[in-house]
């Protein structure tokens, strides 16, 4: 599942980062989830510090947060409205802030 939560997990830095090489997929789409091994997962900070919605995150299971993207993790709330603008998203602009 992928969420657009201020946060970002262990697991997400460790696929990025610590990469090995793997064959290409024999199918279209890889699932990224099996690749995902047993160990722990902590749940971190995103990007925007403002924004951290870590605390609200922080009773979501080992095997949920496993199963979690967060594709806003290295991104700040002003760039995230900058780019819907630049999509033309203007009501998401307009959207009350909670």
């Amino acid at each position: 599942m992928a969420t657009g939560h201020y946060a970002r997990t262990s697991q997400e830095d460790e696929e990025v980062f610590l990469q090995s090489h793997t064959s290409p997929p024999t199918t279209l789409f890889r699932n990224r989830f099996e690749i995902r091994n047993r160990k722990p997962v902590k749940l971190c900070k995103g990007a925007d510090l403002v924004k951290d919605q870590t605390f609200f995150l922080s009773q979501i299971s080992q095997d949920a947060l496993r199963q979690t993207l967060f594709p806003l993790s290295g991104l700040t709330k002003d760039f995230v409205k900058k780019m819907a603008a630049e999509a033309g998203f203007h009501h998401v602009l307009k959207k009350k802030e909670v």
